[in-house]
Parts: C-alpha cells; structure tokens; sequence
C-alpha cells in the first residue's frame, strides 16, 4: 500500500517538474495555452452569435465570462452547448449526485452499520 502511494507521488512530483520546466521555457507554454483558450473562445463565442445569442451580454457583471464558459465545456467537461430542433442553443450542465458509504466501525450495541457521508 505505501509502496503505490510512493509512487503515486513520486510520479506526481515528476509531472509537476515537468509542468515547471514547461512554463519556464521563455513562457512558450504559456503562450500556447493563451492562444488556445483566445480560439476557443472566438469560436464559442460565433457559435453563440450564429444562434441569436448576445455573447457581449453573456459576459455581464453578474454572469459568467465567455472562458468560463470555455473552460467548462473543454476542461471540466461539466457543460455542453446544445441545439434544439426550434433554432435555439442551451447550455446542458451534468450534475451528478452521490453517495459515499463508509465503514464507522460499530455502533453502541456492537453492530457494524454502513455510514453515509
């Protein structure tokens, strides 16, 4: 069990050295990630036009900007952009709901009952 977790980290470790060694290479990664998101975010954001949808009113005070939008469609994966068969565009989100089950140890009779966290 240690031995998996050694090496979890150390493979941790490794990546995030990596990661370092990326970003400080005269900022080239940076610049790419920059330049990537900036796409995306053009792209999103005709999308959105194309389809009736305001894009400089999306990125309100009180909403949410255009790269949130884009992070969560393509890192976090928690959001998709929809077409309905009327013409319109929505924005699905995943929400999952879940249950974790724990083993507390006994009880005060000595019975083993699961826990739910």
């Amino acid at each position: 069990h240690e031995d998996g977790v050694l090496t979890g980290v150390e493979s941790l470790l490794r990546l995030w050295n990596q990661a370092l060694a990326a970003l400080q290479d005269d900022g080239a990664g940076k610049m790419l990630v920059d330049q990537e998101l900036e796409r995306q975010t053009d792209q999103i954001e005709e999308l959105l036009m194309a389809n009736g949808v305001d894009a400089k009113a999306w990125s309100s005070d009180e909403g949410r900007s255009l790269e949130e939008l884009v992070w969560e469609i393509q890192v976090e994966r928690s959001v998709s952009l929809e077409l309905d068969g009327k013409g319109c565009i929505h924005r699905a989100v995943e929400i999952v709901k879940a249950w974790i089950i724990a083993d507390a140890g006994p009880d005060e009779k000595g019975e083993m009952s699961p826990h739910v966290l």
